[in-house]
């Protein structure tokens, strides 16, 4: 596909053209996505779904999303070309999928969920064996995990309600919101809401939960200065704290650099968590969360 563009040039007409525009790695219509992404996302729509994507800037792929509402639509999809008999299956939490009228692609590159329910909420996870007779690879993508708040429900407002007074509702000043503390201020929380939003307990929310899920741009512990970037003093600081196994809150700024104390087992656990504490909720970097600052 090749686009001809005419221009008048000296009294004549003469054609440019322009098949560059047209590689995976273009953005012809400038919306931030390229040809390829946007093919990737609309392919199962077919061939003039991503034809209009790729013209137009108002269309485009929607990001998943940490939350949603019962009745709104999800859509996943393996971000690999891979060859055109790749076979794929897709499973929810370990067990495989099949199409309901729902649940659409369970055996293709891209699964749609068309109307949400609570029961959506759970691990996605997708298998693919490339049928290129010159490669045979084999891959699985995720696991995605979503989460499906009852209708009705405002999941962002909420979530950032939430943060916003944790610490008036933490009456037990154990960095954890109960079910009875929230609802305790707000009675028209359910359990189905609080079990669909929390990463690591069914029962109650952590600080540092509600600061991934509402993407609430605080900046990071690791980095100590607040400078967007991490120095090596401050990936030695966390080596230090994986190296003592635990740590704790600092009583004041001045008793620490970044507000924790190192190998304090039996300290104040009410200031919020380590940003890197993310794997086990447990105040200890362990190695998987070390080589996540070695990443950064």
């Amino acid at each position: 596909m090749t686009l001809v563009l005419c221009a008048t040039w000296c009294g004549g007409a003469r054609k440019e053209e322009h098949p560059e525009w047209f590689t995976p790695e273009a953005d012809l219509d400038f919306d931030g996505f390229t040809n390829g992404e946007e093919y990737l996302y609309f392919q199962c729509e077919g061939k003039e779904a991503y034809a209009q994507a790729a013209f137009s800037p108002s269309l485009k792929p929607k990001a998943l999303k940490s939350v949603y509402e019962a009745g709104e639509s999800a859509r996943m999809y393996v971000p690999e070309f891979t060859h055109p008999l790749t076979t794929y299956q897709w499973y929810k939490d370990g067990q495989p999928l099949t199409d309901d009228g729902v649940i659409v692609g369970a055996t293709t590159r891209t699964l749609n969920i068309l109307s949400l329910s609570e029961a959506h909420t759970g691990s996605y996870t997708c298998e693919w064996n490339d049928q290129n007779p010159n490669t045979k690879g084999t891959g699985t993508y995720g696991p995605i995990t979503l989460r499906v708040a009852p209708q009705g429900e405002d999941p962002d407002a909420m979530l950032k309600t939430l943060l916003s007074n944790f610490a008036s509702l933490d009456t037990d000043a154990n960095g954890e919101l109960s079910l009875d503390e929230i609802q305790a201020s707000y009675p028209g929380v359910t359990e189905a809401f609080v079990k669909a939003l929390s990463l690591s307990s069914a029962s109650s929310l952590i600080e540092h939960d509600l600061l991934v899920l509402t993407d609430a741009g605080e900046n990071h512990s690791l980095d100590i200065d607040d400078n967007g970037e991490v120095s090596l003093s401050e990936l030695l600081r966390v080596i230090q704290l994986f190296n003592f196994e635990a740590f704790s809150c600092a009583a004041s700024m001045e008793d620490s650099e970044d507000g924790y104390l190192p190998g304090n087992t039996e300290g104040d656990f009410s200031c919020t968590r380590h940003a890197l504490d993310y794997d086990a909720f447990d105040w200890k970097i362990n190695l998987a969360e070390l080589l996540r600052a070695i990443q950064f």
